[in-house]
């Protein structure tokens, strides 16, 4: 293990080494902070009125990527009765 560590220096350089190493041990954490931001999203959208198929709506977005195109903000809000603004 050590020798595969002192070849990846000596191969790839230290500053590679040690980016690589921080992206690979931060992964967890941001997939921790990924679930944490999508539950305060529903928090948000409960706490100002959303329906719940509002709230899934937003969360499939975001989910979605750039490419695939997303809804605008104002196209996901509500009437206030849980039925979509037309």
């Amino acid at each position: 293990m050590w020798e595969q560590i002192q070849n990846a220096i000596a191969t790839l350089g230290f500053p590679i080494f040690v980016a690589t190493y921080v992206l690979l041990g931060l992964k967890p954490e941001m997939r921790k902070l990924r679930d944490a931001i999508m539950t305060l999203t529903v928090v948000a959208a409960k706490s100002n009125g959303m329906s719940a198929l509002d709230v899934k709506t937003i969360i499939q977005s975001v989910k979605e990527s750039p490419s695939k195109g997303r809804r605008r903000a104002e196209d996901r809000i509500d009437d206030g009765f849980g039925n979509p603004k037309e």
